[in-house]
């Protein structure tokens, strides 16, 4: 895997990384970008150790040089539940964080504001979920420290809310992370990491997609039990599987269930729909365990000039947040 193309979101790479061998990792050498994440995502790769030596392009086309293997979720999804777990490199970097924080914090990422406006309104913590956020805080006297980018807004002011918006780059949001006791918040990209370091009981989030829940044993690996996921943080039950629907995984792409679904999809549908899509070889019963799907795609090889990535510097280093010292 020398040659790599990569198009998602932030938290999209990370679940996709975290299916890469040992040996992939190491041999990895070029990737090319599509999508609006690359800005950040180009930064954190280059500070990484790992992959600091790694070169980066920019493309707007999917006509690849010859070589490139196809990492995106459409190519790659389908395929990560028959390849071992491995815990996101980008949680092992040690990283300079010049904070005083409380003991056993929780991270809170409350916001994507990459979403577009209309969007943003469903996956976003709104007004009275902060409240009920708030209320929990106080009932099991824990801490929550917000973290995000400068547009973001601003979390309620409250003693048991550290903002630390715009004072962190992502790597260092990831270096906090991995120093907190769960997270609470959005289902976004630090939610992805969160789910390979913390155990269910550790995470409360918000996750309204039927994207996210088809696909919840892939962005939350190694978790198969999903008791933290509520539609609304003010809901009293989470999500759960309906036990009169059946589950399956689609081959191919197709319309179904309301939704158009992706090779690699897991979604219920009810037994009649199931075993009519199973029978004609389109989806498979799910298991979440052992996925044994083939890969269903290949590479449209083409030649194309492209030049290295120049992209914004990260975000400025963290100063110390007077405000959360404790």
């Amino acid at each position: 895997m020398h040659s790599i193309f990569l198009d998602g979101g932030i938290g999209d790479v990370f679940a996709l990384e975290s299916a890469w061998t040992e040996e992939e990792r190491r041999s990895l050498e070029r990737i090319y970008w599509r999508g609006r994440s690359h800005p950040v995502l180009i930064p954190l790769f280059r500070q990484s150790k790992r992959y600091g030596h790694v070169k980066h392009y920019v493309v707007d086309t999917l006509n690849l040089p010859n070589g490139v293997d196809q990492w995106t979720i459409f190519h790659r999804f389908h395929e990560i539940g028959s390849r071992p777990f491995s815990r996101c490199s980008f949680l092992d970097e040690s990283v300079e964080v010049n904070f005083s924080l409380p003991e056993n914090y929780l991270l809170i990422q409350h916001q994507t504001p990459a979403n577009l406006p209309t969007h943003r309104e469903e996956r976003d913590l709104q007004a009275g979920e902060w409240g009920r956020l708030v209320e929990r805080l106080e009932e099991e006297d824990r801490v929550g420290v917000v973290v995000n980018t400068p547009d973001a807004d601003r979390p309620p002011q409250h003693p048991r809310v550290i903002d630390l918006i715009g004072q962190t780059s992502l790597q260092q949001s990831i270096a906090l992370l991995a120093r907190a006791g769960g997270y609470w918040g959005i289902a976004s990209s630090l939610c992805v990491l969160a789910s390979q370091i913390f155990t269910p009981e550790q995470m409360w989030v918000k996750g309204v997609e039927d994207w996210l829940w088809m696909h919840r044993y892939i962005y939350f690996r190694p978790h198969t039990t999903f008791p933290y996921l509520y539609r609304d943080l003010r809901d009293s039950t989470p999500w759960t599987i309906d036990k009169d629907m059946k589950t399956v995984e689609f081959k191919v792409m197709r319309y179904a269930g309301g939704n158009l679904v992706m090779p690699g999809s897991v979604v219920q549908l009810s037994p009649t729909d199931a075993d009519a899509f199973v029978k004609s070889g389109q989806a498979r019963y799910y298991d979440p365990v052992n996925d044994l799907a083939k890969d269903l795609y290949e590479r449209a090889p083409a030649n194309q000039p492209l030049r290295e990535a120049t992209v914004r510097k990260a975000p400025r280093k963290a100063t110390r947040n007077r405000k959360g010292d404790k």
